[in-house]
């Protein structure tokens, strides 16, 4: 799966049909694949666009609380973290856990003034979240 940030879409080419573009809403950072033909797309304006591939068209949209900088999905494909570490200095301490179905925010945790960059290790129980303002790092543990 790819995104086209300037025509803010989603390219998903599956290994046995054609190719498949869907909207990927406003300035997108990132794209992940969703269960049930979805994909959900990080905008750099604070939301998390859902689209159909199947319909290629945006099926919901989920408000992150912030402006993302950074985001991973978990190995398993049923979470997505997102720093919130965009914005101007002062704000930004948080990072948005999305799952469920339809996608949601299941949790915000606070990780540091500028969260700016987010990681999961292998078996997706630990993730790291570092915060630049905030000179720290922050361990999830699932």
């Amino acid at each position: 799966m790819l995104f086209d940030r300037g025509a803010a879409g989603i390219i998903d080419m599956p290994v046995d049909g054609a190719p498949r573009l869907a909207p990927a809403g406003p300035q997108p950072i990132a794209a992940f694949p969703w269960s049930g033909g979805r994909a959900v797309a990080i905008g750099a304006a604070g939301e998390a666009t859902v689209a159909s591939l199947e319909r290629r068209e945006v099926v919901g949209t989920v408000a992150l609380g912030g402006v993302p900088s950074a985001a991973v999905a978990t190995p398993d494909g049923k979470n997505i973290l997102v720093a919130l570490g965009g914005g101007p200095r002062g704000r930004g301490a948080m990072t948005a856990v999305i799952g469920g179905d339809p996608p949601r925010v299941e949790a915000t945790l606070k990780t540091g003034e500028g969260a700016s960059a987010v990681a999961v290790g292998a078996s997706g129980r630990l993730g790291v979240v570092t915060a630049s303002w905030a000179r720290s790092l922050a361990v999830l543990r699932r």
